[in-house]
């Protein structure tokens, strides 16, 4: 079972909402086909540009899902995946409430999966450490709690 299923169900999610949050996992990164690989695979830290270049891959991903008029719901979990808890995230800012669990579930997953898999820039963190996750604000008011879901 996915990160993405163990918190839907967790999250009451029946099994029609659990196909839709299937497809949105998958898509959630899909404007990161826009962003430059010279970018996405950097081993250093990035510039300030290169930032909000990367940062611009949760619009280009909504741009692309609008386009197609069955994917609304899908759309609206996918390109969210960037939005935070306290209103830091993009690319809308959205605020607690503001974005559907469906996007903060798979925030949550992609959170987990950012910490735990091997990077161009660093290594990942074990599953049990990052299960163990102490709040910095870097999760965007997302509670360690939350990340003990994904390291089961």
């Amino acid at each position: 079972m996915s990160q993405f299923d163990r918190n839907a169900r967790a999250g009451g999610f029946n099994e029609e909402q659990l196909g839709l949050i299937e497809t949105a996992a998958f898509l959630h990164d899909l404007g990161k086909l826009a962003i430059p690989s010279e970018i996405i695979e950097k081993r250093g830290k990035l510039t300030a540009d290169e930032w909000f270049i990367m940062r611009s891959h949760a619009y280009y991903t909504h741009k692309v899902l609008d386009e197609i008029d069955i994917f609304r719901v899908i759309n609206s979990w996918a390109s969210l995946h960037q939005e935070r808890l306290n209103g830091s995230g993009y690319p809308f800012g959205r605020k607690n409430g503001e974005s559907p669990m469906g996007a903060r579930i798979i925030t949550i997953a992609d959170i987990f999966t950012a910490l735990t898999e091997d990077r161009p820039y660093r290594a990942g963190m074990a599953r049990a450490s990052a299960g163990n996750f102490q709040e910095t604000g870097g999760t965007g008011g997302y509670r360690p709690k939350s990340f003990h879901l994904n390291a089961r």
